[in-house]
């Protein structure tokens, strides 16, 4: 099993390319009855507006019914921590959540966590040439 996932995984750096070597992770929690307005407004309007973030990379938004809720976990790629606090200020894992968004919120994590990118899927094109 290991050896298949070697084969799909590259690692984040490479000879002349720096890949996004730091991920966001944050999670939150809404009713079913909101899940689907808030996963409209995290995609359509919040997201499109991180994206133009110097040093970010984009997100990958997973989904699933826990429940009588819907979670959602956002996983963004950023090139540094300095980028990180550009978006997110000098608290950087204090977590940023629009009014809008918390309204459609049943609750969510007030702090986002960070790693160390290690390896990403083969083709995933998060990085850039330097």
């Amino acid at each position: 099993m290991l050896q298949s996932f070697a084969r799909c995984a590259q690692p984040t750096r490479s000879v002349g390319t720096v890949l996004a070597v730091i991920s966001r992770e944050w999670v939150c929690r809404c009713v079913q009855d909101s899940a689907d307005r808030y996963e409209e407004l995290l995609l359509t309007r919040i997201l499109p507006e991180l994206d133009g973030v110097e040093g970010c990379h984009g997100a990958f938004v997973f989904r699933r019914a826990v429940a009588d809720e819907v979670e959602f976990v956002v996983v963004h790629l950023f090139d540094s921590l300095a980028a990180v606090q550009g978006f997110a200020g000098e608290n950087y894992e204090t977590a940023v959540v629009p009014p809008d968004a918390r309204a459609l919120l049943a609750s969510f994590d007030h702090t986002a966590r960070h790693f160390d990118v290690r390896a990403t899927p083969r083709g995933l094109t998060t990085g850039r040439t330097r």
